[in-house]
C-alpha cells in the first residue's frame, strides 16, 4: 500500500501530465478553479476528497 506522500505525488503528477499535454485536467479529477483575485479558491488533492 503506497503513503500518503507516494498516492500525493501519484496524484499531482496526473494533474500536471495531463495539464501539460492538454491544457486541461484528466477525465475523473476534481475541478481545478481559475485563479481570481480575492476568492480565496484552491485546489486540495488532500485523502478522501471526493471527486464532484
Amino acid at each position: 500500500m503506497a503513503t500518503s506522500a507516494e498516492s500525493l505525488a501519484h496524484e499531482m503528477t496526473r494533474y500536471w501530465g495531463a495539464f501539460t499535454k492538454t491544457g486541461r485536467r484528466a477525465a475523473g479529477q476534481m475541478v481545478w478553479p481559475g485563479y481570481h483575485s480575492g476568492k480565496g479558491l484552491m485546489l486540495s488533492l488532500r485523502a478522501g476528497a471526493e471527486v464532484p
